[in-house]
């Protein structure tokens, strides 16, 4: 007769829902580059994680939103809050090369490493300072630190000196001989005064 019968709504709802699985770190969720996190599922089993693992537990160790999905007996599904993983990039440390030293030169102030702000050590090195005495003979390698200020994450760079026996011409002076110039690579004068064997 094209009558409408009355509508009597009625809501539904499932008497065992899925569970919400709940994120646990293991460690700080911000960390620098090289390190991980570890993030468990609250859920034993069921879990699929936004990186497609499917264990209770996974180790993180890139940038970016984590969740894990768990699903129930029945095959229904929750997804957890994502979790914000975030990996700070080292700082970048240059350190130039070195210049050879005479063990018997004056302490050399150590510069040009960059960033500006970082430490120096090293068999020799006191603060900014290079003593080839102190030093001795040999190849010696010398590391800057550097710390940045924003993320707290630290890098390091080396540079090798050497500290070579060179021929110490005030050590010679009262001999009568002369030898120039010191050091040398391609030509060496020698001027003596007296007689010599």
């Amino acid at each position: 007769n094209g009558c409408t019968s009355n509508i009597l709504a009625q809501g539904l709802n499932d008497p065992n829902p899925p569970t919400t699985p709940v994120i646990t770190a293991g460690s700080a969720i911000v960390f620098c580059e090289g390190g991980s996190v570890d993030l468990t599922s609250s859920q034993g089993s069921g879990n699929t994680w936004s990186t497609a693992a499917t264990t209770q537990t996974i180790t993180v160790s890139t940038s970016g939103p984590i969740t894990v999905v768990h699903t129930d007996a029945n095959g229904c599904s929750a997804t957890s809050v994502a979790t914000d993983v975030v990996v700070n990039p080292l700082p970048i440390i240059t350190f130039p090369a070195l210049t050879d030293v005479c063990d018997y030169f004056a302490p050399i102030t150590l510069s040009g490493a960059t960033p500006a702000g970082g430490t120096y050590s090293g068999t020799g090195v006191t603060g900014t300072q290079f003593d080839p005495a102190a030093a001795g003979l040999g190849t010696h390698t010398i590391t800057y630190s550097y710390t940045d200020a924003g993320t707290g994450c630290a890098n390091t760079n080396t540079a090798d000196i050497i500290v070579d026996e060179c021929l110490s011409l005030t050590e010679q002076e009262h001999l009568g001989l002369n030898i120039f110039p010191n050091p040398t690579t391609n030509e060496l004068n020698i001027v003596l005064s007296g007689e010599f064997n």
